[in-house]
Protein backbone atom coordinates (compact mmCIF):
# COMPACT_ATOMS: atom_id res chain seq x y z
CA UNK A 1 0.00 0.00 0.00
CA UNK A 2 1.65 3.33 -1.28
CA UNK A 3 1.51 5.99 1.70
CA UNK A 4 -1.34 8.02 -0.48
CA UNK A 5 -3.38 5.13 0.40
CA UNK A 6 -2.60 4.69 3.45
CA UNK A 7 -3.08 8.48 4.96
CA UNK A 8 -6.86 7.99 2.99
CA UNK A 9 -7.59 4.96 5.61
CA UNK A 10 -6.05 6.46 8.41
CA UNK A 11 -6.72 10.35 8.13
CA UNK A 12 -10.23 12.03 8.52
CA UNK A 13 -11.76 13.07 5.52
CA UNK A 14 -11.11 16.92 6.76
CA UNK A 15 -7.78 16.56 7.07
CA UNK A 16 -7.21 15.14 3.47
CA UNK A 17 -9.17 18.14 2.16
CA UNK A 18 -7.02 20.47 4.45
CA UNK A 19 -3.74 18.43 3.12
CA UNK A 20 -4.95 18.63 -0.74
CA UNK A 21 -5.38 22.65 -0.39
CA UNK A 22 -1.82 23.21 1.54
CA UNK A 23 -0.51 21.39 -1.72
CA UNK A 24 -1.76 24.06 -3.57
CA UNK A 25 -0.08 26.54 -2.07
CA UNK A 26 3.79 27.98 -1.81
CA UNK A 27 5.62 25.95 1.14
CA UNK A 28 6.50 29.90 2.56
CA UNK A 29 2.43 30.10 3.34
CA UNK A 30 1.91 26.70 4.66
CA UNK A 31 2.34 27.58 8.07
CA UNK A 32 -0.07 30.88 7.13
CA UNK A 33 -2.34 28.63 5.98
CA UNK A 34 -2.38 26.07 9.07
CA UNK A 35 -2.87 29.10 11.26
CA UNK A 36 -5.55 30.23 9.56
CA UNK A 37 -7.35 26.64 9.99
CA UNK A 38 -6.66 26.72 13.72
CA UNK A 39 -7.83 29.78 14.86
CA UNK A 40 -11.13 29.56 12.76
CA UNK A 41 -10.80 33.94 12.34
CA UNK A 42 -7.81 36.01 11.55
CA UNK A 43 -7.61 39.06 13.75
CA UNK A 44 -10.17 41.16 14.65
CA UNK A 45 -11.61 44.09 12.68
CA UNK A 46 -10.41 47.22 14.23
CA UNK A 47 -12.12 50.47 11.82
CA UNK A 48 -13.21 54.08 12.77
CA UNK A 49 -15.73 53.22 10.38
CA UNK A 50 -16.90 50.52 7.94
CA UNK A 51 -17.51 51.81 4.43
CA UNK A 52 -16.32 48.98 2.20
CA UNK A 53 -15.89 45.45 2.40
CA UNK A 54 -14.58 43.18 -0.03
CA UNK A 55 -15.69 39.22 -0.71
CA UNK A 56 -13.08 37.08 -2.22
CA UNK A 57 -12.79 33.43 -3.19
CA UNK A 58 -10.71 32.27 -5.93
CA UNK A 59 -12.68 32.54 -9.64
CA UNK A 60 -15.67 35.21 -8.24
CA UNK A 61 -18.24 33.07 -10.05
CA UNK A 62 -20.04 31.35 -7.02
CA UNK A 63 -19.08 32.27 -3.61
CA UNK A 64 -17.84 35.88 -3.09
CA UNK A 65 -20.68 37.03 -5.43
CA UNK A 66 -23.60 35.37 -3.76
CA UNK A 67 -21.87 36.33 -0.17
CA UNK A 68 -21.86 39.98 -1.51
CA UNK A 69 -25.47 40.04 -3.01
CA UNK A 70 -26.67 38.29 -0.07
CA UNK A 71 -25.14 41.17 2.54
CA UNK A 72 -26.31 43.85 0.04
CA UNK A 73 -29.77 42.76 0.47
CA UNK A 74 -29.45 42.56 4.06
CA UNK A 75 -28.03 46.04 4.49
CA UNK A 76 -30.64 47.37 2.09
CA UNK A 77 -33.05 48.27 4.84
CA UNK A 78 -34.44 51.32 6.07
CA UNK A 79 -31.78 52.31 9.07
CA UNK A 80 -29.09 50.13 8.15
CA UNK A 81 -25.55 51.03 7.78
CA UNK A 82 -24.33 52.48 4.51
CA UNK A 83 -21.62 50.23 3.25
CA UNK A 84 -20.20 49.44 -0.33
CA UNK A 85 -20.07 46.31 -1.21
CA UNK A 86 -18.08 44.18 -3.74
CA UNK A 87 -16.54 40.77 -4.61
CA UNK A 88 -13.22 39.27 -6.81
CA UNK A 89 -11.35 36.20 -7.41
CA UNK A 90 -7.48 35.26 -6.84
CA UNK A 91 -7.71 33.40 -9.91
CA UNK A 92 -10.51 35.35 -12.00
CA UNK A 93 -10.90 35.47 -15.57
CA UNK A 94 -12.14 39.22 -15.37
CA UNK A 95 -15.73 39.99 -16.89
CA UNK A 96 -16.62 35.96 -16.38
CA UNK A 97 -20.38 35.72 -15.42
CA UNK A 98 -21.38 34.06 -12.59
CA UNK A 99 -21.68 30.05 -12.72
CA UNK A 100 -24.76 29.35 -13.93
CA UNK A 101 -25.01 27.17 -10.87
CA UNK A 102 -24.65 30.32 -9.05
CA UNK A 103 -27.28 31.73 -10.50
CA UNK A 104 -29.92 29.45 -9.76
CA UNK A 105 -29.28 29.32 -5.98
CA UNK A 106 -28.91 33.03 -6.28
CA UNK A 107 -32.89 32.69 -6.75
CA UNK A 108 -33.69 30.83 -4.25
CA UNK A 109 -32.38 33.31 -1.95
CA UNK A 110 -34.10 36.12 -3.39
CA UNK A 111 -31.19 37.71 -4.94
CA UNK A 112 -29.80 37.92 -8.73
CA UNK A 113 -26.56 37.76 -10.05
CA UNK A 114 -27.59 37.89 -13.64
CA UNK A 115 -25.05 41.27 -13.56
CA UNK A 116 -22.27 40.07 -12.00
CA UNK A 117 -19.09 39.68 -14.14
CA UNK A 118 -15.89 38.17 -12.33
CA UNK A 119 -12.77 41.17 -11.37
CA UNK A 120 -9.73 39.97 -10.30
CA UNK A 121 -8.20 40.72 -6.86
CA UNK A 122 -5.90 43.72 -7.11
CA UNK A 123 -3.87 45.84 -4.71
CA UNK A 124 -6.16 48.56 -5.55
CA UNK A 125 -9.29 46.83 -4.05
CA UNK A 126 -7.64 45.28 -1.40
CA UNK A 127 -6.30 48.97 -0.24
CA UNK A 128 -10.20 50.08 -1.10
CA UNK A 129 -11.68 47.63 1.43
CA UNK A 130 -12.04 48.55 5.03
CA UNK A 131 -13.15 44.78 6.17
CA UNK A 132 -12.00 41.93 3.40
CA UNK A 133 -13.54 38.62 3.89
CA UNK A 134 -12.18 35.11 2.16
CA UNK A 135 -14.35 32.69 1.54
CA UNK A 136 -12.11 30.22 2.84
CA UNK A 137 -8.73 29.90 4.85
CA UNK A 138 -7.37 28.58 1.28
CA UNK A 139 -8.57 32.07 -0.26
CA UNK A 140 -7.07 33.97 2.84
CA UNK A 141 -4.09 32.35 2.85
CA UNK A 142 -3.50 33.08 -0.69
CA UNK A 143 -4.40 36.42 0.02
CA UNK A 144 -2.37 37.24 2.72
CA UNK A 145 0.27 35.97 1.17
CA UNK A 146 0.00 38.48 -1.78
CA UNK A 147 -1.00 41.65 0.25
CA UNK A 148 0.48 40.45 3.92
CA UNK A 149 0.03 44.03 4.59
CA UNK A 150 -3.96 43.42 5.01
CA UNK A 151 -4.00 41.12 7.82
CA UNK A 152 -5.42 43.52 10.30
CA UNK A 153 -8.64 44.17 8.32
CA UNK A 154 -9.38 40.53 6.93
CA UNK A 155 -11.72 37.86 8.82
CA UNK A 156 -12.77 35.13 8.28
CA UNK A 157 -16.57 33.91 8.91
CA UNK A 158 -16.41 30.39 7.63
CA UNK A 159 -14.41 28.20 6.13
CA UNK A 160 -16.53 27.57 2.84
CA UNK A 161 -14.78 25.23 0.36
CA UNK A 162 -14.76 25.63 -3.32
CA UNK A 163 -18.06 23.86 -4.78
CA UNK A 164 -17.00 24.89 -8.26
CA UNK A 165 -15.87 21.04 -9.45
CA UNK A 166 -18.88 19.43 -7.42
CA UNK A 167 -22.47 18.87 -8.50
CA UNK A 168 -25.20 21.77 -7.92
CA UNK A 169 -26.47 20.22 -4.77
CA UNK A 170 -23.02 21.05 -3.10
CA UNK A 171 -23.45 24.86 -4.45
CA UNK A 172 -26.86 24.82 -3.16
CA UNK A 173 -25.60 23.52 0.64
CA UNK A 174 -22.42 26.22 0.06
CA UNK A 175 -24.85 29.14 -0.44
CA UNK A 176 -26.85 27.97 2.89
CA UNK A 177 -23.47 28.24 4.93
CA UNK A 178 -22.84 31.59 2.82
CA UNK A 179 -26.05 32.98 3.66
CA UNK A 180 -25.69 32.14 7.84
CA UNK A 181 -22.21 33.72 7.93
CA UNK A 182 -23.43 36.73 5.99
CA UNK A 183 -26.45 37.20 8.30
CA UNK A 184 -24.41 37.24 10.99
CA UNK A 185 -22.09 39.45 9.49
CA UNK A 186 -24.99 42.17 8.96
CA UNK A 187 -25.96 41.76 12.41
CA UNK A 188 -22.69 42.28 13.67
CA UNK A 189 -22.35 45.66 11.22
CA UNK A 190 -25.57 46.86 13.06
CA UNK A 191 -23.78 46.94 16.17
CA UNK A 192 -20.50 47.93 14.95
CA UNK A 193 -21.51 50.61 12.98
CA UNK A 194 -23.58 52.79 14.21
CA UNK A 195 -22.61 56.04 16.04
CA UNK A 196 -20.32 58.69 14.43
CA UNK A 197 -18.86 59.04 10.86
CA UNK A 198 -16.17 61.97 12.18
CA UNK A 199 -13.56 59.36 12.97
CA UNK A 200 -15.10 58.52 16.68
CA UNK A 201 -13.87 55.06 16.99
CA UNK A 202 -16.03 51.88 17.38
CA UNK A 203 -14.82 48.26 19.24
CA UNK A 204 -13.20 45.71 17.02
CA UNK A 205 -15.72 42.73 15.95
CA UNK A 206 -14.90 39.69 14.64
CA UNK A 207 -17.23 36.74 14.13
CA UNK A 208 -17.92 33.59 16.69
CA UNK A 209 -15.48 30.60 15.59
CA UNK A 210 -16.79 27.93 14.04
CA UNK A 211 -16.54 24.09 14.54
Amino acid sequence: MDAKALAKQILPPGVIVHLRAARTLPVRQWPLYWKVCALGALQPVRARVIRSILFVCQGNVIRSPLAAALLQRCLSAPGSASIAIASAGLRASPGEPADPRARSVAEEFGVSLEDHRAQLVTEERVRWADVIVPMDALAAAQLLGRHPGVRSKTVLLDNIADPYDRDVAEVRRCGHRIHIAVQELASVLARGTDGPTDGGSHAPWQPAKRR
